[in-house]
């Protein structure tokens, strides 16, 4: 039988609604934390600079409408920090303005100017940069007709603590001890040599001439088990052939935040070309 290897593309993304409790282990607790001067006499200094740096967006975003698109929508802005490897400084890994994309790509780098006093802040609990502690900031904003933003209660999304730490999952044969970066690299490259190795084109699918790209959606569960398959393709055909090389995934290591196993969900699209 004629076979052929698929083009892979492997997309990561991290579910950070969970919950987290406590505990005392030293790499994630207690957890690294920014000190704004204006916080470091309050009870909560976590939330104290989350609403500092929501009250400067607010009033970023009411004196320059011309980077809103629109003006009846909700604006959410998702701000991620990390420390410099000394802890001297703050700088941003990302920031962005999502669902609708409210505030234009000029509104995103004028509020990162906007927001460059809070970088150079004070750090403490500062972690070694090879467990890559990041402070997400995530805010939503009604825009009222006249262009005063209005901060919503962010309920769907989990308030700001202190840094956190991520760790993706870890396909067998990955080391533990890789940072961030090389645990992602290592998952990409055992889950192609999987797929190469399991691969093979349906042979009805070549004779009816059926190609085309096969999005394969699925989850890590909290005990390393795959769950919740998902497929979108041109033909069953395909979308099984997706099926029988995901059911032969091994058990993974899972995925943690802050040393808790968690979910995590994984988007793989496989090309088939004939």
């Amino acid at each position: 039988m004629m076979t052929k290897k698929p083009w892979l593309l492997l997309f990561i993304s991290f579910s950070l609604s969970t919950t987290l409790a406590q505990d005392i282990h030293s790499i994630y607790y207690p957890q690294e934390q920014i000190v704004h001067p204006d916080c470091k006499n309050t009870k909560d200094n976590a939330r104290c600079l989350n609403k500092l740096i929501g009250e400067r967006v607010i009033a970023f975003v009411a004196s320059n409408k011309e980077f809103v698109i629109s003006k009846n929508d909700t604006l959410s802005l998702s701000i991620n920090l990390k420390a410099d490897k000394k802890g001297k400084s703050m700088f941003y890994e990302s920031m962005e303005s999502y669902l609708n994309e409210e505030l234009t790509p000029s509104g995103i780098i004028a509020l990162k100017k906007e927001l460059r006093d809070f970088i150079g802040l004070d750090i403490k609990n500062l972690k070694d940069p090879k467990w890559d502690s990041k402070h997400y900031f995530t805010y939503a904003f009604n825009i009222s007709e006249n262009m005063a933003p209005i901060e919503l209660e962010p309920t769907e999304y989990r308030p700001y603590s202190g840094g956190i730490i991520e760790e993706i999952p870890l396909f067998p044969g990955c080391k533990p001890k890789l940072n961030s970066q090389k645990r992602i690299m290592c998952f990409n490259k055992k889950m192609k040599e999987h797929i190469s190795e399991h691969f093979n084109y349906p042979q009805q699918a070549m004779e009816m001439g059926i190609s085309g790209k096969v999005s394969i959606m699925f989850t890590i569960g909290e005990d390393g088990i795959i769950r919740n398959k998902r497929y979108k393709g041109p033909h069953r055909l395909l979308t099984q052939e997706a099926d029988r090389i995901v059911g032969k995934l091994p058990k993974m290591i899972p995925g943690k935040i802050n040393g808790k196993p968690v979910k995590i969900p994984f988007a793989i699209p496989i090309t088939f070309r004939l």
